[in-house]
């Protein structure tokens, strides 16, 4: 997977509105190789689910 660091650097290119939300001890299909921050599998996914949800409402509240 991509450095963060790397990620962060294209992300600061990009010139559309853009969020990073980061599952740690996930890899790129989301899955929890291990508990390593007390967060179950379901967790993780109801959290991004979160993260994605808020991205969406701030995007579509600035479209006119």
């Amino acid at each position: 997977m991509c450095p963060l660091n790397e990620l962060e650097k294209v992300r600061k290119k990009m010139t559309v509105k853009n969020d990073l939300h980061v599952v740690e001890g996930g890899d790129h299909s989301l899955k929890k190789r291990k508990r390593v921050d007390g967060m179950t599998q379901d967790d993780a996914e109801r959290s991004a689910l979160d993260h994605i949800q808020r991205f969406l409402v701030e995007v579509l509240d600035d479209v006119p």
